[in-house]
Parts: structure tokens; C-alpha cells; sequence
């Protein structure tokens, strides 16, 4: 996805929407196509990020369990139109 760019420049994981909720990603996004309003879909693809962000961080190499790189993904600037 063109969206995990500036992810993967920030030194974060790219976006993984997992089989299960991609019904729910691709109503999200049909939904910003239609009406121009992006948040439900940003809302929907910052909290895949951070449930790779905790997937990472139950990996031992993880020191502080992830909370730091979550909490600093999450006060990130929000997308607004």
C-alpha cells in the first residue's frame, strides 16, 4: 500500500490489514472514495498499524514491550481535510 511509505520512513512497520478485516478495510476505503471523508479510513489504518505495533512488541528484542513506539505513533498529528 502506497500508505506504509511515510510508516516505513518513520522507522515503522508498513500497514498489514490481516485477512479477516479486510471486508472492513475495503468498506472504510469505498466509503472515503464516495464521500471524501478520510478519517474512518486513517482511524481504521492507525489502528492496524499499532496492532502490528503490539504484534512487535511481544517479541523479546521488544525491551519496553512496544509501549513507547505505540504511545509515539498514536500522538502523532491526525489527518484533517
Amino acid at each position: 500500500m502506497i500508505s506504509s511509505i511515510p510508516l516505513v520512513r518513520s522507522n515503522l512497520p508498513p500497514v498489514v490489514v490481516a485477512p479477516a478485516r479486510k471486508h472492513n478495510y475495503f468498506e472504510t476505503l469505498h466509503a472515503a472514495d464516495a464521500t471524501g471523508d478520510v478519517r474512518p479510513l486513517a482511524e481504521f489504518l492507525e489502528k492496524e498499524t499499532c496492532l502490528a505495533l503490539e504484534e512487535l512488541a511481544a517479541m523479546p528484542e521488544m525491551a519496553d514491550g512496544g509501549r513507547t513506539v505505540c504511545r509515539s505513533f498514536r500522538s502523532r498529528p491526525r489527518f484533517s481535510r
